[in-house]
């Protein structure tokens, strides 16, 4: 459920917390877009859990890995660059 970005539910495993502390993890990791639809639980119970520094932290991965920014998928490169105004010309 977390690489389909699928809310907590109380039947699973884990605490909510830690759960969603895990789908932010691992959405970053495969750079996939902030998942909005989880943005109230996530912002309430994941400290620096907001779509900027969901983003932010993902380019900041991408620099450290000395990836190129076309890396990025488009809908995710989109919403980075909206949020971050960090374009492809910025990021060289």
């Amino acid at each position: 459920s977390i690489g389909r970005q699928q809310p907590w539910s109380a039947a699973l495993a884990v605490e909510e917390k830690e759960y969603l502390a895990d789908l932010l993890k691992t959405s970053r990791e495969r750079l996939l877009l902030y998942p909005y639809h989880l943005a109230e639980r996530l912002v309430a119970c994941v400290p620096g859990s907001t779509p900027f520094e969901y983003y932010r932290e993902m380019l900041h991965d991408t620099l450290r890995a000395e990836r190129s920014y076309d890396t990025l998928p488009n809908f995710t490169a989109a919403d980075a660059s909206r949020l971050l105004r960090v374009g492809r010309n910025e990021f060289l």
